[in-house]
């Protein structure tokens, strides 16, 4: 949220994308360590999912000409 709200407009959406990685990749790590699974392979999956899943938002926005900021 601090991205979105604190960032001038030119840079607002690529920064935001970058923070929501890192969060997943945060996130991915935790509940690897939670269930005891693999960390890394926990955190790949689960930014790249991620980023599909922001990309896609992404594009549908732009095929129906919705814009952020």
């Amino acid at each position: 949220m601090l991205t979105i709200l604190l960032t001038p407009v030119e840079v607002r959406v690529p920064l935001t994308f970058a923070a929501v990685l890192v969060a997943l990749a945060v996130t991915g790590y935790v509940a690897a360590w939670i269930g005891g699974a693999r960390r890394g392979r926990s955190m790949l999956r689960t930014v790249i999912g991620g980023a599909l899943a922001l990309g896609a938002t992404y594009l549908v926005g732009s095929l129906f000409g919705v814009a952020a900021g």
